[in-house]
């Protein structure tokens, strides 16, 4: 989810995410699961991640962290 929701027309013509186009994906999802934020646009990660909160407040959405670590 690199842009915001301001910038949907830029997110469909790099093909990646907004918020509004993330929580339309998720709801495709049969299962709940966590979701792992990636590619923020920097500066803007904080209003980015507010609207993942508004837009899909029903999954666990988590921004990654420089350096974090996960096992699948």
């Amino acid at each position: 989810t690199a842009f915001s929701n301001s910038e949907i027309d830029l997110a469909k013509l790099s093909k990646h995410l907004c918020p509004s186009m993330l929580a339309d994906e998720l709801k495709k999802l049969s299962i709940a699961t966590q979701v792992y934020i990636t590619h923020l646009k920097p500066g803007e990660s904080s209003m980015i991640m507010q609207e993942i909160a508004e837009s899909a407040s029903a999954y666990a959405c988590t921004a990654l962290k420089n350096n974090q670590e996960f096992i699948l």
